[in-house]
């Protein structure tokens, strides 16, 4: 452990216990309360704090060690401190565990589960499948738990016990202090042209992204140009086009991953710029890779249809910044569980990338694959172990000819938390291999062959070789802190001929011994060129607009009585005469959703309401919500269209509308909240200060809360005249976050929400309302279209 780290601990423990010394049992409750906010937001870190507080006064409680070790097994660095939490934990469980009580002491089922991953993550095999064959024993293979991930572990047990018996040799460099601080530095790319590098530190309050230069052999000063992207928020690096001016950036959206690019152009970077929805969709995007010559973008998503939770695909440029339809690569390559982090090499036709599903040492492994002649992927072939480890090992850059590529791990001789790392590996691809002097006299030399020659190797953990006839690395200065991962074991490097004499001195109890190394037999690796296939693009017609809308008379709710509405399809917008018309508004369904949603009144004048044919940009919308809001409040409606959106808000809270992050490593098979949580916390980010801590302390009292209705009740119950303050504020959020979530649907999915909402819900509206509010709507956008003629 790092000298930060244990600094940090200490800290940390330190002030849990001063602070716990002097909290009084209401703020211990405050505490916990806090903590499992944080918890169920997944911020594993800002909880572990908390509920370490709270821990110090109820060491007994295996319900909060559970929740302790959860945290640390999602912050790396850091997870194996799980292991002492979740053995005592694993040590009480019980079947009807009761996830929302506060009052609950005792830890679910799962922990024995997790607990077996804390040891799989920190390589205790053996303790690892037993814990999961105890947790088998204990479920009896009940329906509620994620079986398929289960026995994915017990079978990665399995393969990692054989990869383990089959070390691979390689050199390991820290970049040092230029490219590592005291922080998290990670995601490194490189340019191919290896004169421009990228990186993301983790600072004290927010995600920073550096860029260096080489000038001549040397790298120039890395440079923060985070405020040049102009990022709301957070965002980290993704990979460097091949000439270093084209840098592809992410960004967690709440909860909707999105791919960015920046340009460099007249040396500065542009503001990022978000990726078109044939990369971005409202499904979770994460990585992407650019190739050689920039026509080709690989880039992974969760969107349906993909082989597993996470797929790799690639898109070709269309123009600029403008890519095509989206193509799966194929079973080869994704597997039933996540692919991730794809680099492209500069060849074009090998691809590394991250995989839970292959044949792995264990969470994420770094594989690579090559396009063969007939177009295809060849099997994914492991990096091997220890590049590979127990734990997840992702974002291998490659550079070069692929041998060489840039990670960052955590390290117990690192600067900090997370240090950047030049690797260079010997693969049989690659035609060079490491050996001992003694062994080089031993053989007949392959002129197809590269030789690094270790000239000795000690147990003391140290090893001798000339750096000038090596070859390795081109980075750094490699004389200051170079690793050999040789035949299993780690050996610090020291050069032959500046170090020899003080190496020997350290030595001369005759330490220093040669050993042998097999070479085995070196095959060729044949690359295939780029076949450049084409294909045409694909510009398919949205679904056609309803053009049925069912309601019911005044008297009978009778869905089997329709009034038919003729509503445009995009395509026949485009041939229209009219310019306006070819600007469809997501209106169309919206209006209609939320008319069936609001409460009874006459069917005559909300017909008349639908026979204006509405027309908005979705940007328009959006920007007319809050006046919308306003509209409502000063007609004394709030409490109606806090109806109206609460029911909206909470339809697509119980729909499989909103994709959210895989779940495929949560063995309960995933929280059946998760929606609303996605939904609420985006509330919590928008909402004022004073609103954002009431809606919280209610939450806080109440958190097995699942709907929006629920909540509002909750909080008009706690405060009347506190909620019916805010109350036009919750509707003009309400109306910003369920507009914003309904226009990221793809078109199939509001054709879907607009079905359900109108078979399944009775016609209960005041109509009059939607019409006034709606007007209003409509006389902006007729300003809007005015002004724009007469400017044009």
């Amino acid at each position: 452990m790092s000298l930060l780290k244990l600094n940090t601990l200490i800290l940390l423990l330190t002030a849990s216990l001063t602070l716990q010394a002097q909290l009084s049992q209401k703020e211990i409750d405050e505490l916990y309360k806090d903590a499992n906010s944080y918890y169920y937001f997944e911020d594993y870190e800002e909880a572990v704090a908390l509920f370490l507080q709270v821990y110090n006064r109820y060491p007994n409680n295996y319900n909060l060690c559970f929740k302790i070790g959860v945290c640390y097994l999602n912050i790396p660095g850091y997870k194996y401190q799980a292991i002492p939490y979740l053995e005592k934990a694993a040590s009480n469980t019980k079947k009807n565990y009761n996830e929302e009580s506060i009052q609950e002491t005792k830890a679910p089922y799962d922990a024995v589960f997790y607990l077996g991953n804390a040891y799989f993550i920190n390589n205790q095999l053996d303790k690892a499948g037993k814990e999961y064959k105890r947790f088998k024993e204990l479920i009896k293979d009940q329906k509620k738990w994620n079986l398929s991930y289960l026995d994915h572990q017990v079978a990665t047990i399995k393969s990692s016990e054989v990869l383990q018996t089959r070390p691979v040799n390689y050199f390991r460099n820290n970049l040092g202090e230029q490219f590592n601080s005291r922080f998290a530095n990670y995601n490194p790319v490189i340019s191919g042209d290896e004169k421009t590098i990228a990186y993301t530190t983790k600072q004290k309050f927010y995600q920073a992204v550096y860029v260096a230069r080489k000038n001549g052999d040397k790298w120039g000063t890395p440079v923060n140009i985070t405020l040049d992207l102009q990022v709301d928020g957070n965002c980290s690096t993704l990979s460097l086009s091949y000439d270093g001016n084209e840098l592809y950036l992410f960004k967690d959206d709440s909860q909707d991953g999105n791919i960015y690019v920046t340009h460099f152009i007249n040396g500065a970077w542009t503001p990022m710029k978000k990726l078109n929805e044939a990369i971005n969709t409202k499904y979770y995007e994460t990585h992407a890779s650019v190739s050689r010559d920039g026509k080709k973008l690989y880039f992974t998503s969760n969107r349906k249809g993909g082989f597993g939770d996470q797929d790799i695909y690639v898109s070709t440029r269309i123009n600029n910044d403008i890519w095509g339809p989206a193509e799966n690569l194929g079973g080869t390559i994704n597997t039933s569980m996540n692919e991730n982090t794809p680099f492209i090499a500069i060849d074009g036709l090998t691809l590394f990338f991250s995989s839970e599903g292959h044949n792995n040492v264990g969470g994420y492994d770094v594989f690579y694959s090559q396009k063969k002649n007939d177009g295809l992927w060849s099997t994914p072939v492991n990096l091997g172990y220890p590049i590979n480890t127990t734990d997840d090992d992702l974002f291998f850059c490659p550079y070069g000819d692929g041998s060489h590529g840039l990670m960052a791990i955590f390290d117990k001789d690192g600067f900090g938390e997370q240090d950047i790392y030049e690797y260079d590996i010997f693969l049989p691809k690659y035609q060079k291999t490491i050996i001992t002097s003694l062994e080089l006299s031993k053989i007949n030399p392959d002129n197809r062959m590269s030789y690094t020659v270790v000239d000795t190797i000690n147990k003391t953990g140290l090893a001798l070789i000339d750096f000038a006839k090596s070859g390795i690395g081109v980075l750094n200065d490699h004389k200051k802190d170079v690793k050999l991962f040789f035949d299993g074991r780690e050996y610090e490097l020291r050069d032959k001929i500046e170090k020899r004499t003080s190496i020997i001195s350290q030595l001369k109890e005759g330490s220093i011994k040669d050993d042998k190394i097999p070479v085995g037999v070196i095959s060729a690796t044949n690359l295939t060129t780029d076949d450049n296939i084409t294909k045409e693009k694909d510009f398919s017609t949205v679904q056609n607009r309803v053009n049925e809308l069912k309601v019911a008379d005044d008297d009978s709710i009778s869905l089997k009585d329709k009034n038919k509405r003729n509503i445009e399809t995009y395509k026949d917008a485009k041939l229209g005469q009219s310019s306006d018309a070819t600007i469809l508004s997501e209106a169309n369904y919206l209006a209609e959703i939320l008319a069936v949603l609001s409460s009874n009144h006459s069917q005559d004048k909300f017909v008349y309401a639908l026979q204006s044919n509405w027309h908005f940009p979705a940007s328009l919308l959006k920007l007319k919500i809050s006046q919308f809001a306003i509209a409502v409040d000063s007609v004394g409606n709030s409490e109606e269209m806090l109806n109206t959106f609460t029911r909206f808000m909470d339809l697509l809270c119980t729909s499989d509308f909103i994709s959210l992050k895989n779940q495929s490593r949560n063995i309960s098979g995933g929280n059946s909240n998760e929606t609303f949580i996605f939904l609420f916390k985006q509330l919590l980010d928008k909402a004022s200060p004073e609103l954002a801590n009431f809606i919280e302390r209610i939450y806080q009292k109440y958190p097995s809360v699942t709907s929006f209705a629920r909540l509002w009740e909750l909080m008009q119950n706690e405060d009347p005249v506190l909620f019916k303050k805010f109350l036009p504020e919750i509707v003009r959020l309400l109306a910003e976050i369920s507009t914003e979530t309904y226009i990221g649907l793809p078109e199939d999915q509001k054709y879907k929400l607009y079905e359900i909402t109108t078979a399944e819900s009775e016609s209960r509206s005041n109509w009059w309302l939607l019409i006034v509010v709606f007007s209003y709507i409509t006389i902006g956008t007729a300003g809007y279209f005015y002004l724009k003629r007469k400017y044009e």
